[in-house]
């Protein structure tokens, strides 16, 4: 899956938010990460411990966005 963000300056950040949680993370662009679920399973199971996790950072950082692809 990947994670698109609205600025390049939290990229780093979210990708070890989202490691320290087990996560695999790749740097696709300034913008973009790819991950994938620690846990394994369905794409729809990545796409719920993703946005669980997301909705977490995106409560400690307001001021960027992000969008979720499959």
């Amino acid at each position: 899956m990947r994670i698109h963000l609205s600025t390049s300056h939290a990229r780093d950040e979210l990708a070890r938010f989202l490691a320290a949680g087990g996560f695999d993370v790749d740097v696709h662009d300034a913008t973009t990460l790819e991950v994938d679920s620690p846990h394994g399973g369905t794409p729809a199971d990545t796409r719920r411990d993703l946005e669980v996790r997301l909705a977490t950072w995106r409560a400690m950082h307001p001021d960027v966005s992000s969008r979720l692809d499959d």
